[in-house]
């Protein structure tokens, strides 16, 4: 799924109207974008991802789109660095937070939703300064059926110690 979605941005891309397009913020080349998600300095740049389903200007099975900017105003648009492909995921690559790892990579959390829409969890990936690996896993503790949702998960760092924390609540 990460190869056809970044496969349609480079051929669907310059049908986008450049002069309603901004200069100075990370935007997609294509389609929707939310969310903005595992924000971190990694010594050098600046990386961002956000919630971004490719294929049209509505929100749908969230990827992860991806920028990168050295002074925080110009950015630059990577490929789309996670995508729904596994079972865990496969309505949605969610919310999410970065653990930047001090060796140019960072520890990814994110809200993977699977079962049809009826069961969120928390996902764990590895960003090593380009991609986020594949071999995504998840975090089997944590599970919660349809009538409980939660997402914006994130790393609290203490005393070199790393808390990972989630805001759940009824789902309406």
């Amino acid at each position: 799924m990460l190869d056809k979605a970044n496969r349609y941005i480079a051929e669907n891309k310059d049908r986008t109207e450049k002069r309603y397009r901004p200069r100075f913020h990370a935007v997609a080349p294509t389609g929707w974008i939310n969310d903005p998600n595992g924000f971190h300095y990694d010594g050098k740049r600046y990386h961002l991802f956000c919630q971004h389903y490719p294929y049209k200007a509505e929100w749908n099975d969230m990827h992860w789109g991806h920028w990168q900017s050295a002074d925080l105003a110009m950015w630059e648009d990577l490929p789309v660095a996670m995508a729904p492909d596994r079972p865990y995921d496969e309505f949605g690559c969610f919310s999410g937070t970065a653990l930047p790892d001090g060796k140019g990579g960072a520890q990814i959390m994110y809200t993977g939703v699977c079962e049809q829409g009826k069961l969120q969890q928390q996902c764990l990936a590895y960003f090593d300064g380009t991609d986020i690996h594949q071999s995504k896993e998840t975090t089997r503790n944590v599970r919660f059926n349809v009538g409980l949702v939660f997402q914006y998960p994130e790393y609290q760092l203490f005393e070199e110690t790393v808390y990972k924390d989630i805001e759940f609540g009824l789902k309406k």
